[in-house]
């Protein structure tokens, strides 16, 4: 796939079990509650950087955290890190601005379930990331 084409679809495909669109000013603990709740399901891509709608608002905004704080998070955030690759592409945004998408490809995890420090376990159910309880 193409990198246009692959753009495209992160900005066309409808959210689901495995696609999440955020704006780039989610807080970086928010965004390890999804790759926790990819993790624990079937995987996924997490992209920041494209609102739900498909605009590219990428990382040129006043509201945008830094790009590294995401690239963090997990470590951060997660009592253990789930297998994952990222990806920062240029893009133009929707101002007609040079910019960057970040791209997170969670794999499931298949054999530990990924909590979050403060032992809060996700799950990925249909286009929601839900916190699930456990003793």
């Amino acid at each position: 796939m193409t990198n246009s084409k692959y753009i495209e679809y992160l900005k066309t495909e409808i959210e689901g079990q495995l696609l999440e669109r955020k704006r780039a000013s989610i807080s970086p603990k928010d965004v390890t509650q999804y790759i926790s709740s990819f993790a624990n399901a079937e995987g996924g891509k997490l992209v920041i950087g494209i609102e739900d709608n498909g605009e590219i608002s990428g990382f040129n905004h006043a509201k945008a955290k830094n790009k590294e704080l995401y690239l963090e998070a997990p470590y951060e955030h997660l009592n253990r890190i789930p297998r994952y690759t990222h990806q920062l592409i240029d893009v133009m945004n929707h101002n007609g601005i040079m910019d960057q998408i970040l791209v997170f490809d969670i794999e499931p995890s298949y054999d530990a379930i990924i909590t979050l420090k403060d032992d809060s376990v996700y799950l990925r159910i249909n286009d929601k990331s839900r916190k699930l309880t456990h003793n």
